[in-house]
C-alpha cells in the first residue's frame, strides 16, 4: 500500500510539472505587467556563450519566473494568505481596512538634503538676479497628514523631520517658502486629514488638492506682483463627480487590486470663468505638431471606454513638459513655470486660469536636461515649485 502511494505521488507530481510546464508554454509571452509596472523577462536566446558561463540559465530562471502559467493568480492567493494570516507588511504595506499605509522609511538622507539645498540656492540666486519671482509651495504628503494605525512595534517614519530639515535650510531671501500643511493646521486644525486623501493611492483627493490651491492662491494674491487675479473664491467652482467608474490606485495596484476601492471619489472643482476649450496646449514642446486639445490632457477618465481608472487617467499624466496658452491672460502677458511632482497634476487647470503661459515641467522626466536654458528660453516671471514633501530626492533637484 505504501509502495502504491509513492508511486501515485510521484505520478502526481510530473503530472503537475508536465501540465504546467506545457500551459506555459502554449500561452503567449506578456510584454510588461501593468500591476508591477515593470517590464517581463522574455526568453532568451540559446547561445553556447551564454550557456558556458551560466547567463542563458540565470535568465531562463528570470523568464520562467515572470512568464509561469497563471502567476498572476498564484501571487493573489499568495497575498490572500498573508492577509487572512494578519501580516504586518505586505508587499511593504500595511492594510487597515478599506486603508493602506507605505512602510514608513526611518532615516533622513542628509545627501540628498544637501544636493537640494545647494542647487536651490543657486536656482534663488538666478532668478533673484533676473527678477524672476520664486515661490516654493510645500504640499502635504498623505504619509505626514494621516492617523497611520501601524503596529507598536513599528518604528515611526521621519519624514516630517526630514521635510522641516530642509525647508530650514533654504534660502532667507528673495524665494518664498510656504509650507501647506502647516498653514492647514492653522485653519483647521485637524489631527488627521483622511478625507483629504484617497485610501489605496499615495496622492491627495480633489478636495485635499483644492484646499491646497486655496492656500496657492491667496499666497500668490498676496505676495506676487505678477498675480492680478484676487483671492480663492469656493463658489467659483462648480463639483462634479465621476460615478460610473472604479478607482484604481496605485497601493491596490501593487497589491493586485484586492482592496474594495468603492468609498473613493473621483471628483473635479470645474472653474465657472475658464474658457478651457480656447486654451492653446503643447504637451512635450512648444510646435504645431504637439498640439492637442486640453480635454485630451487633463480627466481623461470622463471619455475612457473603461471601468477602472488610475489618478493619471483621473487627472493627468507626468508629462515631461506641457504648455498652457491662455489667450484670455494675453493682456497681462505673465509667464509661469510650474517645476512639479504628480501631487500637482490635479490643479493643471487652475493654476493656468490665472496666466498667459503655464508651463508644467517635471524634472524626472528630463534627465541632462539644462533647466536653466529652458528659463532663458521662454523667460518666464514666476517659478512656482509644486512638490509634495514625503521625503527630499535628489533627481527633483537636478536642474542641469
Amino acid at each position: 500500500m505504501k509502495r502504491l502511494s509513492d508511486i501515485l505521488l510521484v505520478v502526481l507530481f510530473i503530472g503537475f510539472l508536465c501540465f504546467f510546464s506545457i500551459m506555459t508554454w502554449l500561452t503567449p509571452d506578456k510584454d510588461i505587467s501593468a500591476v508591477e509596472n515593470r517590464a517581463l523577462a522574455q526568453q532568451p536566446i540559446l547561445e553556447w556563450e551564454t550557456i558556458m558561463n551560466g547567463e542563458y540559465m540565470e535568465n531562463f530562471d528570470s523568464y520562467i519566473t515572470d512568464q509561469f502559467y497563471q502567476r498572476n493568480t498564484w501571487i493573489k492567493s499568495y497575498l490572500q494568505f498573508q492577509i487572512f494570516t494578519n501580516q504586518t507588511f505586505i508587499y511593504n504595506y500595511h492594510i487597515d481596512g478599506e486603508w493602506v499605509y507605505p512602510k514608513p522609511f526611518t532615516t533622513i538622507d542628509q545627501k540628498a538634503i544637501q544636493f537640494a539645498v545647494k542647487n536651490m540656492a543657486e536656482l534663488n540666486h538666478y532668478a533673484r538676479n533676473h527678477n524672476i519671482e520664486l515661490f516654493y509651495f510645500s504640499l502635504p504628503d498623505r504619509r505626514h497628514m494621516i492617523d497611520a494605525r501601524y503596529p507598536r512595534w513599528v518604528a515611526p517614519g521621519v519624514g516630517q523631520a526630514d521635510k522641516e530639515r530642509f525647508l530650514s535650510l533654504l534660502p532667507e531671501e528673495h524665494i518664498q517658502i510656504i509650507d501647506v500643511g502647516d498653514v492647514w493646521n492653522e485653519k483647521y486644525g485637524y489631527s488627521n486629514y483622511r478625507d483629504f486623501y484617497f485610501h489605496t493611492d499615495h496622492h491627495w483627493n480633489m478636495r485635499g488638492a483644492m484646499a491646497a490651491y486655496e492656500v496657492i492662491q491667496n499666497t500668490l494674491h498676496e505676495r506676487s506682483k505678477n498675480f492680478t487675479d484676487g483671492k480663492f473664491n469656493p463658489n467659483s467652482y462648480e463639483k462634479s463627480c465621476l460615478s460610473n467608474k472604479n478607482f484604481y490606485g496605485i497601493y491596490n495596484q501593487q497589491l493586485y487590486n484586492m482592496l474594495d476601492a468603492s468609498k473613493e471619489n473621483m471628483c473635479y472643482y470645474n472653474s465657472k470663468y475658464a474658457n478651457e476649450s480656447q486654451w492653446i496646449v503643447y504637451v512635450n514642446g512648444m510646435n504645431e505638431d504637439n498640439r492637442q486639445p486640453f480635454s485630451q490632457v487633463y480627466g481623461t477618465a470622463k471619455n475612457l471606454d473603461k471601468a477602472s481608472v488610475s489618478y493619471a487617467e483621473v487627472y493627468a499624466n507626468d508629462y515631461r513638459e506641457l504648455h498652457i496658452i491662455n489667450p484670455d491672460k494675453q493682456k497681462d502677458g505673465v509667464k509661469v513655470l510650474v517645476l512639479k511632482d504628480s501631487y500637482a497634476n490635479p490643479l493643471i487647470p487652475h493654476i493656468a486660469e490665472h496666466f498667459y503661459q503655464t508651463t508644467y515641467y517635471d524634472v524626472r522626466h528630463n534627465p541632462g536636461k539644462n533647466l536653466y536654458d529652458f528659463i532663458e528660453q521662454y523667460d518666464y516671471d514666476m517659478i512656482l515649485f509644486l512638490y509634495s514633501n514625503g521625503r527630499t530626492l535628489e533627481y527633483l533637484y537636478d536642474f542641469k
